[in-house]
């Protein structure tokens, strides 16, 4: 599996890898955003040739559309589309879209989150409390993730679990 960095390490540990489990019994974390495309696309291509599967995660960002930010990464990283899964907006809106009303109120955010797939990093830092770290906000988050809230409320999420979980 391929991830941008330690935050999205950290979600698809806590929360996805366990669904991912029974169809994908070893799973093996690539973090690519701090090393050069070449050095991603090797290991790309060891991959391929033994003919291992794999799912490269990669936020949508600034790009226009899912469409576009596939395309973009596949000329960027020699990766098959198909196995490309682009995060809506960022992955810190797949941390909040877990959230019910009582956990948001729990982690004394000011406002409930609803639909996260517009939402940015910036949106996410704003409902951090002053108080704790983000790393450990991240983590609270996390001890409260609900999926099927998740599901509802961020689309990326739902294609996610649909194409590669359930």
């Amino acid at each position: 599996m391929f991830l941008e960095g330690n935050d999205d390490e950290r979600f698809f540990s806590q929360v996805m890898f366990s669904l991912l489990a029974a169809e994908y019994p070893e799973i093996r974390v690539i973090q690519y955003a701090q090393d050069p495309p070449k050095e991603t696309n090797k290991f790309l291509r060891t991959i391929s040739s033994s003919e291992d599967e794999y799912i490269f995660v990669k936020d949508i960002n600034d790009a226009p559309c899912i469409t576009a930010s596939k395309a973009k990464t596949a000329g960027k990283y020699k990766v098959n589309q198909d196995n490309v899964v682009i995060v809506v907006k960022e992955i810190e809106c797949w941390y909040l879209c877990g959230l019910d009303n009582d956990s948001c109120r729990r982690l004394r955010m000011e406002r409930h989150t609803g639909n996260t797939d517009n939402m940015t990093k910036e949106d996410f830092d704003n409902f951090i409390p002053e108080d704790i770290s983000r790393i450990e906000f991240m983590q609270q988050i996390l001890e409260r993730f609900d999926i099927e809230i998740g599901k509802q409320r961020n689309r990326s999420f739902h294609y996610f679990l649909r194409k590669w979980v359930e």
